[in-house]
């Protein structure tokens, strides 16, 4: 990890004792140890280090002392945050919000972190819990893409945080090239852009039943969410027979 000569580094630490004991085959010390040891490593140095708590969420609800310790452990070794996963992708967010409420008052100093699998359809829906629950680190990639049924989407969270949270994850230039990059990168990964992706698919804005097309021409706020330019998408009117 060092030889990369990258500025940061992300660790990935077991927080569920099940793993500690069956996939590490380790003691919940040594587990603890290791932790300990590789982040006061790393940040010696010199890297910044962020700290993956794989399966915190499954393993919180298991021992939740236990997780709760390997954040404490990564937090006063000296990782920059310390990144809640749900692995497994299946909470909901109100779990997740209790969840990281507890850890954020428990471990009041850390910077938190989450990460969310989306095996329940919930993976945007979670990252925007965890961030009203405290953390300020989250973990998504474009277009929700990753394995089995994906990741937490980068435009569909930065959307939600900025334009209803109010919180400045871009500046106003980088939010209208939302939709562009989100093609852009589709068309790198040679995967066709998703149509009905939120703000940034080229339906998310689209409208073919006549009531909807009807109050568009009197004010498309009536039926629109918000304006796409801001997202750097359009509006479009369907020609259906119900348009």
């Amino acid at each position: 990890l060092l030889a990369a000569e990258t500025p940061a580094i992300t660790l990935v630490a077991k927080s569920d004792v099940r793993h500690v004991a069956e996939a590490l085959r380790t003691t919940l010390d040594e587990n603890l140890s290791m932790v300990r040891e590789t982040v006061q490593y790393l940040v010696a140095e010199g890297r910044r280090v962020f700290v993956d708590c794989e399966h915190f969420f499954d393993g919180f609800g298991h021992d939740a002392d236990y997780a709760l310790a390997v954040a404490r452990t990564a937090h006063e070794a000296g990782a920059e945050a310390v990144v809640m996963c749900d692995t497994n992708g299946g909470m909901l967010p109100s779990g997740i919000a209790r969840v990281v409420a507890t850890v954020a008052e428990s471990v009041p100093e850390a910077r938190l972190g989450i990460h969310c699998q989306d095996d329940t359809g919930c993976a945007v829906a979670n990252t925007v819990a965890a961030v009203e629950a405290g953390a300020t680190h989250a973990q998504v990639t474009a277009n929700g893409y990753g394995e089995r049924t994906g990741n937490a989407d980068l435009f569909a969270v930065a959307g939600n945080l900025a334009f209803k949270l109010g919180i400045p994850v871009l500046p106003p230039e980088g939010l209208t090239d939302l939709t562009r990059a989100s093609h852009a990168l589709a068309e790198i990964a040679n995967l066709p852009p998703f149509t009905h992706q939120p703000y940034v698919g080229v339906s998310a804005f689209a409208h073919k039943a006549g009531l909807h097309a009807s109050a568009l021409r009197v004010n498309p706020e009536l039926y629109n969410h918000m304006d796409p330019a801001l997202v750097g998408n359009d509006m479009r009117v369907l020609v259906t027979e119900m348009a």
